[in-house]
């Protein structure tokens, strides 16, 4: 005892100096990235903002501007002017076009264009243009042409290396496509492991399967979306087009997955609203395919439909609030009110906060990251439940199974001796009466009901002319009869459900005093439940018909355990057993 309870101190103190040194190294590897001296071989500023000293041509006249900037009623094209500085062996210019045609011509000389055929406007990504040493000092000139909302935009402009350009760009947009990437990684694993409830729990979850689909679809339009996707798909342009086509997809899933949740509650209701959602996707596509608007002059329109389930999705939450309808959704409920507050600030933040454009997607990505978790922890707490559910229904089965089949093997022992029919069931009913009254606890009492049940089960390989012989048997054929409680143990010891169920059988003949069969024991030596049992087994033996012998009168009943007490029986159990027949006034308890 003293060895086990040292093993579980030094386990502790291991566990805790694990925890320990896991916060400790946690702490020195955040901070010391922050604290100590930048060593990085890369840093933005490897590549020169070339924002500074631009010029732009309106109505034939220059004027300065500010870069970045946003000109309003601008000329078509855009032009912008300004003069190279010394150029060094290998620079490029950079500019992001925004939905723009550009051209760039160094001291007049075109020297590069950007165009694709795909929609009504160029997708927008980031330029590169290349630049020789004899350009230093040279005119450069930018012109940028849209009918796009876009049209005026002008963006940062960086001279430098192809490399230190990148590493400009990446590190100060590739946060949000990290997002991106693990938003992915989510909705794949919800695929998975609905998968794996289907398979290991024949479980279909058609939630988890569409907040899935919508996780998968959120992250590739962030990511097709992504200031810097030209590096991660083939063609800019299609993956341009694809992240609106993939924006409207996003609020089709939204309807499945609240119809799903909220169990058809409001079918008819989300049925519309999927069905607005697919005209508007290919309302849209084919709008877009005949040339008529790009996807992004249709844009208002489908963030008002988002907005718009978003607002149902909130209200018809709200309503099974008030009906109390939520409960069986709870967490999902949660994570749904969190993700519909941070969307709708998503939406104005898109088109009121510039400051925001950088940051696109964010909130949205921690509504879905929060929905995910209260879902998952939803089904996971629903799959516990249903779990512990079939298994209480399955032992509650199998508890029904072995009742039927102790009943039928009591009734096979009692039917074995027609001068006792009844009596296993007597005895089985005083002892759990005994038992409650002790003060036991259901399954204790459960127990010794079923053990008094089957404490006669032996008699089965006693012959029938002994147990059915008219007048006292003889010495010899007594000693066949005890072997009874041997032959009970060997019947019963190999049920696995009840290991102890035995017990009644083997000792029930044991006596207080050490005087009984076979084993002799003494006083609380005898299990406790055997003690019970010998009572009320005396109980009926003497209330009952026997070949040799009328039923005794109570009061000689009262008598003879009065004077067993002690000897033959616990004296607790007898005092509970002649307070149950003080209290049978009318001899009425042998027919329980």
């Amino acid at each position: 005892m003293e060895r086990g309870r040292s093993g579980i101190i030094i386990d502790r103190v291991l566990n805790t100096v694990l925890l320990v040194s896991f916060v400790v190294f946690l702490s020195v590897f955040i901070i010391g990235n922050l604290v100590l001296p930048n060593e990085k071989d890369y840093s933005p500023s490897s590549a020169i903002n070339f924002s500074e000293g631009w010029k732009i041509r309106r109505n034939g006249e220059l004027r300065s501007i500010q870069i970045p900037a946003n000109v309003h009623d601008s000329d078509n094209p855009l032009i912008i002017e300004n003069t190279l500085p010394k150029i060094t062996k290998g620079e490029l210019l950079s500019i992001r076009s925004s939905q723009q045609d550009a051209r760039f011509y160094v001291d007049g000389i075109l020297r590069g264009e950007y165009h694709t055929p795909y929609g009504k406007n160029s997708a927008s990504r980031f330029l590169f243009w290349k630049l020789d040493e004899k350009d230093s000092g040279k005119s450069v000139r930018i012109e940028l042409s849209s009918s796009s909302i876009y049209s005026g935009t002008v963006n940062e402009i960086f001279l430098g290396t192809e490399v230190d350009i990148w590493y400009y760009y990446i590190s100060k947009f590739v946060v949000n496509d990290l997002f991106a990437l693990f938003m992915v990684c989510m909705g794949l694993f919800s695929l998975v492991f609905s998968l794996f409830l289907k398979l290991a729990y024949s479980r279909n979850n058609v939630l988890l399967v569409y907040y899935g689909l919508e996780a998968v679809l959120t992250g590739l339009w962030r990511l097709s979306e992504s200031r810097i996707r030209q590096l991660y798909f083939h063609n800019n342009s299609f993956t341009s087009s694809m992240a609106f086509v993939l924006m409207l997809m996003m609020a089709t899933m939204l309807p499945f997955f609240m119809n799903s949740i909220q169990r058809n509650r409001y079918r008819r209701l989300w049925r519309v609203m999927e069905t607005l959602t697919f005209l508007q996707l290919a309302i849209s596509c084919t709008i877009a395919l005949l040339g008529i608007y790009d996807f992004v002059e249709m844009l208002p329109a489908i963030l008002l439909l988002s907005l718009l389930l978003l607002l149902t999705s909130l209200s018809t939450i709200l309503r099974d609030i008030k009906k109390g309808y939520w409960k069986v959704y709870r967490y999902t409920a949660y994570g749904m009110m969190i993700l519909v507050i941070l969307m709708i600030a998503e939406i104005y933040l898109v088109y009121f906060a510039s400051w925001y454009t950088q940051q696109q997607g964010l909130l949205m990505f921690t509504g879905l990251f929060i929905l995910m978790f209260c879902t998952l922890y939803q089904e996971v707490r629903d799959l516990v439940i249903n779990l512990n559910e079939k298994d209480r229904k399955e032992k509650e089965h199998e508890q029904l199974l072995n009742k039927q089949v102790i009943m039928a093997l009591t009734a096979t022992v009692d039917a074995k001796d027609r001068y006792t029919k009844g009596h296993s069931t007597r005895v089985a009913d005083y002892s759990r009466e005994i038992a409650k009254r002790a003060g036991m606890s259901d399954r204790d009492v459960n127990k010794v009901y079923y053990m008094a049940l089957l404490h006669d089960v032996g008699k089965i390989s006693i012959p029938d002319y002994i147990i059915n012989r008219p007048g006292r048997i003889s010495e010899e054929e007594y000693e066949i009869v005890k072997n009874h409680t041997l032959s009970g143990c060997e019947i019963l010891r190999n049920i696995k459900e009840m290991p102890d169920i035995y017990k009644g059988a083997l000792y029930h003949h044991e006596r207080w005093d050490g005087t009984g069969y076979p084993h002799q024991l003494k006083g609380e030596e005898i299990p406790v439940e055997a003690r019970i049992i010998a009572v009320a087994d005396s109980y009926d033996a003497m209330t009952s018909f026997r070949h040799y012998r009328d039923v005794l009168s109570q009061v000689r009943v009262r008598t003879e355990i009065m004077k067993n007490r002690g000897t033959q029986f616990d004296p607790h159990f007898a005092d509970i057993m002649l307070k149950m027949i003080e209290e049978d006034r009318w001899f009425r308890m042998r027919e329980m």
